[in-house]
């Protein structure tokens, strides 16, 4: 049996090299050779082999300590395959208020709000001791001074600041530098003109008298005395002396009922009573002749005064009514 020197052919990771004379396999098999990029998996990292692909060089993750992030969001990468973990989103740190202060994450530290160049200041509105702000965050971009400075002030106007102009503080009080009892800068007077006193005449407080009520007196109803008749005496005429007596009949006066009247009392008129001449007898006469015409007269005036006598009655009745 012939030995063979093997040689020739070509060995890799997976199969021996062929003979060239004799055909038989031979040698060993060659290394693997790892591909450049390395493969990145839940639990660790590997290569594979560019002849074979068989996976090599296997290793667990380590993770770096500090964050890796982008514009939303931040996580932990392993050191070699850069495998992410621990992916979060940012979480901005507080506002101070100055715009051109950077806001950045708390757990990493990336800028979530970017900051400005500079402030954007507010029109200035004329007075030296008024802040002016930023009209974005309202931030102070130029502080104002303490106080107004300068100017003079004067009874009649305020000082005037010699920085902005604005008018501050109280004005002057007047001056009298001459004593002529007027101020020098508006000429008001100032010492008061010496005037005679006007007494103002005092008025006693009147006091309104004090009215008792009065008190209406309670009249008791009046009762009217009846007034009894009164009988006046008639006064008998003279009769004449007559020769015959000659006794005429008299007729006594109708007395009329007396109606009261409603609302007051009415006194009844008194009813003057008639008294009957007395029948005289006339003395004898010696001349019938005379002694007939005389008693004919006499009897005549005897009936005419119970006529005169009623007609009177009635007239003071219709007064009395």
């Amino acid at each position: 049996t012939l030995i063979c020197n093997h040689e020739g052919g070509l060995a890799d990771c997976k199969t021996q090299a062929v003979c060239d004379k004799c055909k038989q396999y031979y040698g060993e098999l060659k290394p693997h050779i790892p591909h450049d990029t390395v493969i990145a998996g839940e639990n660790g990292h590997w290569y594979d082999c560019e002849n074979c692909g068989a996976d090599l060089d296997f290793e667990e993750h380590n993770y770096k300590t500090e964050w890796s992030h982008d514009e939303e969001w931040h996580w932990h990468e392993c050191e070699k395959c850069g495998f992410t973990n621990d992916l979060v989103g940012h979480n901005p740190g507080e506002d101070d208020g100055d715009c051109t202060t950077a806001i950045t994450c708390t757990d990493c530290g990336r800028i979530t709000t970017e900051a400005k160049a500079a402030h954007t200041p507010t029109a200035d509105d004329g007075d030296c001791t008024t802040d002016i702000l930023c009209s974005f965050c309202g931030g102070v971009t130029a502080k104002g001074a303490s106080a107004h400075t300068g100017g003079t002030a004067t009874c009649k106007a305020k000082a005037k600041c010699s920085v902005c102009g604005k008018e501050y503080g109280d004005p002057a009080p007047h001056a009298d530098g001459n004593s002529d009892g007027k101020c020098d800068t508006c000429g008001v007077q100032l010492t008061p003109v010496e005037t005679e006193p006007v007494t103002e005449p005092v008025t006693e407080p009147v006091t309104e008298p004090v009215t008792e009520p009065v008190t209406e007196p309670v009249t008791e109803p009046v009762t009217e005395p009846v007034t009894e008749p009164v009988t006046e005496p008639v006064t008998e005429p003279v009769t004449e002396p007559v020769t015959e007596p000659v006794t005429e009949p008299v007729t006594e006066p109708v007395t009329e009922p007396v109606t009261k009247p409603v609302t007051e009392p009415v006194t009844e008129p008194v009813t003057e009573p008639v008294t009957k001449p007395a029948a005289t007898t006339p003395p004898p006469s010696t001349d019938k002749g005379e002694s007939s015409g005389c008693y004919a007269t006499v009897g005549g005036l005897i009936m005419v005064v119970p006529t005169i006598l009623a007609a009177v009655y009635v007239a003071r009745k219709r007064e009395g009514e």
